[in-house]
């Protein structure tokens, strides 16, 4: 080599993949060429900026591809030649994304088996409308306490909410719709999977009394419900909102609800109460009403996975064995009793529902005692369900939260770990812990909140489950990759 010969820059042209495109794979493969190459020369492959990169090979004439294995999300790469001291670089941004699905009784994500952490984060819709840029702070913190799935609302049925997305059966607020649509958009640009819920169970956002105001009755009590499940005219308007809200277009991205892998699947209800709303106590009219939700659901968004929402009640102990004979010494016989109208067994194995989900919230279980009565009779909840998701060959997602004022700091920390080590030594698919908010957004409602600050000590007020939830993610995601 000739020194003081000066070497030109080579020009570096990426052909596949577009710039600002969604592939609807984790491996994509990436072409170019660079042109002007001597022979002593080097090109290479960053993905977001994370140097060195990987050096790649190319023909006589410059051409390359390489095959790459990313993590979902937002993806900048960058393919840089050098030679004799100059460089070329050409960049491409683009959104890599699968669907999830389900085999064998595990979550499979691309070729590899989906265990994950996940936050429940009931207030992201109010932010997205208050606060995009607040939105996007707590989705960042959501990945980086190593969170791979949020649990959230598509639903808001309070007419005089900022966040409304039904103002009454059919009528919708561009407001709330916009909300939603960046909701998912800034979730899949942080490679964070949604599962998103199409309806409340219970009261604070709607829910069925809401339905029955619309339909005109004024003061609802909890035993006319009923109407809202069974075959009729409230049941139909749900079903409208449930079509409308699946097969939606995103006003961002300009991509269906159902065609968006970044939405993981949809729960029905959100814990649904039933209680006091039929005579018979068999759960059947629950079911039906899961059965034609769930059906309807996978017919307008086959790529996405559906769960019923109920919370675990169930109508006869004998199924759960060592585990209803816990609770009931611990005084919760009446989880298995039917007075909540629900069979979550017979719900769980409806054709058309593909993974099993399970609220473990002490006020909502009536779960009482010392820690340590609430710590056992929680993981005894976990046990008995993960045994019967188990033998339907379906994954179950343990969804928790501990309000604050049960207990001590330290004992709650007791408790949520062992409901952790319950749901990893049983191999469970994924664990939610709610609920969690942006830092200063307004929970005085939910005595279940907590946020984090990054660089704040753990410990600190609202930010105590910090460290237990880390150890969480970390754990699931190395049984994920072993």
């Amino acid at each position: 080599e000739d020194a003081g010969i000066e070497v030109d820059a080579p020009r570096v042209v990426i052909t596949a993949p577009f710039d600002g495109t969604t592939l609807l794979t984790l491996d994509p493969l990436v072409t170019g060429q660079v042109f002007d190459l001597v022979p002593d020369n080097t090109v290479r492959i960053v993905v977001d900026g994370a140097e060195p990169g990987v050096e790649i090979e190319t023909t006589r004439a410059g051409r390359f591809e390489h095959r790459l294995s990313l993590a979902p999300g937002r993806r900048t790469i960058s393919v840089i030649a050098e030679q004799g001291g100059v460089r070329g670089e050409a960049s491409v941004t683009i959104r890599v994304d699968t669907f999830v699905v389900t085999r064998n009784g595990r979550f499979i994500l691309g070729e590899n088996e989906f265990r994950f952490a996940a936050l429940t984060m009931p207030g992201l819709l109010d932010l997205a409308v208050s606060d995009p840029e607040a939105l996007d702070q707590v989705l960042a913190q959501a990945e980086a306490l190593g969170a791979r799935v949020i649990r959230t609302r598509a639903y808001d049925d309070r007419p005089n909410a900022d966040s409304v997305i039904q103002t009454s059966p059919g009528n919708y607020a561009d407001t709330g719709l916009a909300a939603l649509d960046l909701v998912i958009e800034r979730a899949g640009n942080y490679g964070l999977k949604l599962l998103l819920s199409l309806g409340d169970g219970g009261t604070r956002y709607g829910g069925p009394d809401q339905y029955l105001r619309w339909n005109g009755n004024r003061a609802p009590v909890p035993g006319d419900r009923g109407q809202f499940f069974i075959q009729g005219e409230l049941r139909n308007q749900f079903k409208s909102y449930v079509r409308t809200m699946v097969t939606r277009v995103n006003g961002i991205t300009d991509v269906a609800y159902r065609s968006d892998p970044t939405i993981m699947g949809w729960i029905v209800l959100d814990d649904p109460d039933l209680e006091g709303a039929f005579a018979t106590g068999t759960g059947a009219e629950l079911q039906n009403f899961m059965d034609d939700l769930s059906q309807l659901i996978a017919l307008n968004a086959p790529d996405q996975l559906v769960a019923t929402g109920d919370p675990g009640f169930d109508t006869n102990p004998d199924s759960y064995g060592m585990s209803a004979m816990t609770l009931a010494s611990g005084g919760a016989a009446g989880l298995f009793d039917g007075r909540h109208q629900a069979s979550w067994q017979n719900n769980m194995r409806l054709r058309r529902v593909h993974f099993a989900l399970l609220t473990l919230a002490p006020s909502l279980l009536d779960l009482r005692g010392d820690a340590n009565a609430v710590s056992n009779m929680g993981a005894a909840w976990i046990r008995g369900h993960a045994t019967l998701a188990a033998l339907e060959g379906k994954p179950l997602v343990v969804s928790a939260q501990l309000d604050t004022f049960l207990h001590t700091w330290a004992l709650r920390q007791d408790i949520l770990a062992n409901w952790f080590d319950e749901v990893f030594s049983l191999d469970l698919a994924g664990f939610a812990l709610g609920n969690f908010y942006a830092n200063g957004q307004e929970t005085e409602m939910d005595t279940a909140a907590w946020s984090w600050v990054p660089g704040s000590e753990v410990g600190e007020e609202r930010n105590e489950y910090t460290a237990t939830f880390r150890r969480l993610a970390n754990d699931l995601a190395e049984a994920s990759s072993d």
